[in-house]
């Protein structure tokens, strides 16, 4: 994963049922990614009334063409010194990452009072098979051992020291078969 800042610490304040749109030259390129989790950290929020709370949207678009801008994730519902997480998984997702993604505020509920709120949000991406152990892409199957891959153990000076388990080769009298951990596989 790659961490990016998509908003520094930011206090804006409105007035009425408006939408904010993030400014166009601080969205960030996702074109090499194809998940992306954000962080955000809300130090305050004042609502414009009981229930029109503000929150924000995550959006994606293939272009920088207002029209193609489509709901990523969220709405989020800002609460005051909080920190919220949203994961949009490319494999979970509705709506696949396109090229820019920013934020979005508005209101719940629609609302004339005047609302503000102070916050960032910090993201981390994810390209495609980017960092993947080799052994979460493999089925597990069974030990080299049971598949005769690999001799049996030996002793090195005589006898082997018993640490409360039995040998790999024997059941042990509460009937179940220590095997011991592979690391290189």
């Amino acid at each position: 994963m790659e961490g990016r800042v998509l908003q520094d610490w930011v206090t804006i304040r409105a007035m009425g049922d408006v939408k904010i749109v993030q400014g166009q030259p601080f969205w960030l390129d996702a074109s090499n990614y194809r998940d992306v989790m954000a962080w955000l950290d809300v130090r305050e929020t004042l609502a414009a009334a009981p229930g029109s709370e503000v929150q924000i949207s995550y959006e994606t678009a293939p272009t920088e063409d207002e029209a193609l801008f489509t709901l990523l994730g969220g709405p989020v519902t800002f609460v005051s010194n909080t920190v919220t997480v949203t994961q949009m998984l490319g494999s979970i997702q509705g709506t696949p990452l396109a090229r820019w993604f920013r934020w979005k505020l508005s209101l719940k509920s629609p609302s004339a009072n005047t609302w503000d709120g102070t916050f960032r949000v910090l993201v981390a991406f994810n390209r495609p098979g980017y960092r993947t152990p080799t052994y979460m892409t493999r089925p597990i199957s069974r030990t080299s051992q049971e598949q005769g891959l690999s001799p049996e153990p030996v002793p090195i000076f005589g006898k082997q020291p018993d640490y409360g388990l039995a040998p790999p080769s024997e059941e042990s009298e509460h009937g179940f078969k220590y095997k011991p951990p592979s690391i290189n596989k």
